[in-house]
């Protein structure tokens, strides 16, 4: 949640009864209500993140901003594009398009300040999956991995402050953990080449 004009969540959880209590147990103790609520911004398409929507806008219609390659069948959408400039929370934030892990996934930078909202993208702790969940075939695997590694490079050099991911806590050094993904990924993409017997 960011507080200040508008005020804008940042995803909704998961598409469940008791999780949307809880999100409204949590504006509660912040000293706000659903009601106070005026967009909504998705980062990345997973139902832990984006399934709770179609609960809170049968009680709020609030515009949700989504990348323009979502698919979904949401009220009141609003689209991104790399490079877009959208005011949250009294703050201005560049759109960043990081495709890869899934196809519309974005981050939120705050140019200011330096902190970036970064969904799952840049987990300090764990390396994403970067296969995009509709794509089957090893050639397209392979694209979206390669789509990921193009990401993470995209970002790894901007000066990024405090990285606020949507799982674990904020933190700050977003280069080692690129570097130790990119590694990572590189023996990933030996693996793929050598079930493509390029290698």
């Amino acid at each position: 949640m960011m507080t200040g004009e508008p005020m804008t969540l940042i995803g909704t959880g998961l598409p469940t009864y008791q999780s949307f209590q809880q999100l409204k147990s949590g504006l509660i103790s912040m000293g706000c209500a659903l009601q106070d609520v005026k967009q909504v911004i998705i980062t990345h398409m997973h139902d832990s993140h984006a399934g709770g929507l179609s609960l809170l806008q049968k009680e709020v219609n609030v515009p949700v901003f989504v990348h323009e390659r979502a698919e979904c069948d949401w009220k009141n959408v609003k689209y991104l594009r790399d490079g877009d400039c959208i005011i949250a929370g009294g703050r201005h934030f560049k759109v960043i398009d990081v495709p890869g892990l899934g196809q519309s996934d974005i981050c939120l930078w705050d140019q200011t300040l330096g902190d970036a909202f970064v969904g799952d993208f840049l987990l300090q702790k764990v390396s994403p999956h970067a296969i995009i969940s509709s794509l089957e075939d090893k050639e397209k695997k392979l694209s979206s991995l390669l789509k990921f590694r193009e990401s993470l490079k995209k970002v790894r050099d901007l000066p990024f402050k405090t990285i606020y991911p949507s799982h674990g806590n904020p933190y700050i050094g977003h280069i080692p953990v690129i570097d130790s993904m990119l590694n990572e990924h590189a023996y990933s993409h030996h693996q793929i080449n050598e079930i493509r017997g390029d290698e």
